[in-house]
């Protein structure tokens, strides 16, 4: 099966899918491809039924991780649908002469509330940026995420020609190498002209680490972590995305507004953060409860 899995991935690069989400799907099918060779299950997609696949849904949700906790649903959807993908390649290739897939109920993940930074934990974590031995940089780079919204790897890959200072402007580089350009702030614009005069030297990025070189995904994933030990909080560039979306909203910016700022391909995804906004359900309810009108006005 593993060929067909590498077919599937040269597939995916000839739609001009990213590295990273190709290196995804041979993760996922290959362990779909494992599962199949220490099972009694046919190795060949022709042979594959949909009890086959939910047999495979079974395991997963069955499957330990390396720390001994179960999968979580989340993750068992996810290796659910890079397998819906690959069957329908198999049938529309004709690999296979049905999808096995189409008769498998998909699992659902739980839609869970995103953690985001209060006004005060953001507070902290730029005060602990500046107070770095790259505080420049790093109460910059702090800034911009919280600004954006843009993903790690849009950040590592932003370039001094990117940046359109006089218009506020970015020139981000997202999933499928789609382009797209983000606004920021003044107060954004001049931390990242202080770290551009100052201490930044030339390289192959904007945001450079401390050997001069790009700063990779990871690279940004431990330095928002020191940032945020030093902050007393959970911090990293995915969280500053998330704050950003919800700030973004209630300011009063609208999810279409938002779904082009975060580079999202669908309005699904930015329509989640909407339902996510709790605080201010919470609010609204204490200002509009039917309860307490009643009951207040049975007190008059």
């Amino acid at each position: 099966m593993l060929p067909l899995v590498e077919m599937f991935c040269v597939h995916l690069e000839s739609e001009g899918r990213s590295p990273k989400t190709i290196e995804w799907y041979r993760a996922s099918l290959g362990k779909f491809a494992a599962w199949l060779q220490g099972s009694e299950h046919p190795q060949d997609p022709e042979d594959w039924t949909a009890n086959t696949l939910r047999a495979y849904v079974v395991a997963l949700r069955r499957m330990a991780k390396p720390d001994g906790l179960p999968l979580s649903a989340t993750s068992v959807a996810t290796y659910t649908r890079s397998l819906r993908a690959f069957c329908r390649w198999l049938e529309v290739e004709e690999f296979a002469s049905a999808n096995p897939m189409a008769k498998v109920k998909a699992p659902t993940a739980p839609k869970l509330v995103k953690p985001v930074l209060s006004n005060d934990e953001a507070r902290a974590v730029l005060s602990a940026a500046k107070a770095g031995r790259n505080g420049l940089r790093d109460e910059a780079l702090i800034l911009f995420l919280l600004d954006t919204g843009a993903r790690a790897g849009e950040v590592c890959g932003l370039k001094e020609a990117d940046i359109q200072w006089g218009q506020h402007l970015a020139k981000l580089y997202g999933k499928g190498a789609k382009e797209r350009y983000v606004p920021f702030s003044a107060p954004t614009m001049k931390a990242m002209q202080r770290y551009a005069l100052r201490a930044r030297i030339d390289g192959p990025a904007f945001f450079l680490s401390e050997e001069g070189g790009r700063l990779s995904p990871s690279g940004l994933l431990q330095l928002c972590q020191r940032i945020g030990d030093r902050a007393g909080v959970s911090l990293n560039p995915h969280k500053l995305r998330h704050t950003f979306a919800i700030s973004y909203l209630r300011a009063g910016a609208s999810v279409f507004a938002l779904q082009k700022t975060l580079g999202h391909s669908s309005l699904d995804m930015s329509l989640r953060y909407a339902a996510l906004m709790t605080d201010d359900l919470v609010i609204a309810h204490k200002a509009n409860s039917p309860v307490v009108a009643l009951m207040g006005s049975s007190k008059r």
